[in-house]
């Protein structure tokens, strides 16, 4: 993780705890931030989830992130970015994947340590982190 730059250092954790891949938490926006007794969650727009292609038939609009403890923290750390995404590049841009030179680049170093990062892809390595 500290062979990342902070703006992927931070998706990653996020996706460690939440199993949350590429396509949510890229598109991730401050607009579906809950909170409801203390407890804070992302209402996501069904169609960004994997599984919305396998149940087309279902009604439900929305998925549901709960957040736990080190998840929250980490977005509401990142609250005031200027921005309507909740992670966003150093620039200020929109980040449309995870899978970007600078995390190649750090799996590429971590593998020489762990081997079978190597081939793993971006979902399998926020796993293992």
């Amino acid at each position: 993780m500290n062979l990342l730059p902070k703006y992927l250092r931070d998706m990653a954790l996020f996706s460690v705890h939440t199993a949350q891949r590429d396509s949510v938490v890229c598109n991730l926006q401050w607009d579906w931030l809950k909170e409801e007794n203390g407890y804070y969650f992302f209402q996501v727009p069904r169609k960004l989830m994997k599984s919305a292609k396998k149940m087309k038939k279902e009604k439900q609009r929305y998925e549901y992130v709960i957040l736990n403890d080190r998840a929250r923290d980490l977005v509401l750390s990142l609250k005031g970015n200027g921005s309507d995404r909740v992670f966003i590049h150093d620039s200020g841009n929109y980040v449309k994947s995870q899978n970007v030179t600078a995390f190649q680049t750090a799996r590429d170093k971590t593998s020489k340590v762990f081997p079978e990062m190597k081939e793993d892809d971006i979902h399998l390595c926020d796993i293992h982190s």
